[in-house]
């Protein structure tokens, strides 16, 4: 795998690391040679089993896990976002906008802490810290894959982003809002109850061209 990870070909490269992984040895040593390979590609985004790895394994590599040199968007759920940072679920959920900025000082990284109006958080290009409020998402996005989707949406976003030269922190706005229209419009369709992971796909390319415009601007604002 380390070679895989360190060839000349996927250097400019964004791994999706977390769904479907499992927490078993395999699972552990795919992330442990990921992270140590970790400057190998251009970004990485850790979500799932990923994270709670990285939680009940802080010291997986060997040391301190530190992103302050790379870009990395992190997509923790409640539950693992307390796991991340050793409080319960219900502390994240009482001060959610704390415990976003609390993951982006610990790991140094970018993230979506998803839930209801999910919540982006990172470095600006200006070294600020800045949070984000996605308004758009319903209910029928508590559903089995509905995260694996987000983290493929933004693993592609970053990819592209990082070749434009635009921030980790554009990137998972945009991803982040994308993912969310996308099951507003799905629901449209056929409703809430009953979405599917898969029910929102025909909707993401036109979230993404809805959308794109709005992230870049908020991009240059943060210039």
């Amino acid at each position: 795998l380390a070679p895989f990870i360190a060839a000349e070909e996927n250097h400019n490269k964004v791994l999706v690391v977390g769904p479907g992984l499992g927490k078993q040895a395999f699972g552990q040593l795919l992330l442990q040679t990921v992270l140590q390979n970790i400057e190998q590609s251009a970004g990485l985004v850790l979500d799932a089993d990923g994270l709670n790895l990285l939680a009940a394994k802080p010291m997986i590599t060997g040391a301190k896990v530190d992103f302050s040199q790379h870009n990395v968007i992190i997509t923790p759920h409640p539950a693992e976002a307390g796991r991340l940072l050793n409080i319960t679920t219900a502390q994240v959920q009482a001060d959610r906008i704390a415990a976003a900025s609390a993951l982006v000082e610990k790991y140094s990284c970018t993230v979506i802490l998803k839930g209801q109006h999910s919540l982006i958080a990172g470095i600006d290009c200006h070294g600020e810290l800045r949070i984000y409020r996605c308004l758009d998402g319903n209910p029928g996005m508590a559903s089995g894959g509905m995260g694996d989707i987000l983290s493929g949406i933004t693993g592609a976003v970053l990819a592209q982003f990082l070749l434009l030269g635009l921030t980790p922190l554009a990137a998972a706005k945009l991803a982040c809002c994308v993912h969310s229209k996308a099951a507003d419009d799905a629901s449209l369709v056929d409703g809430e109850i009953g979405l599917l992971a898969t029910d929102i796909l025909p909707f993401v390319r036109k979230a993404i061209q809805s959308q794109a415009g709005l992230a870049d601007l908020e991009n240059k604002q943060d210039d």
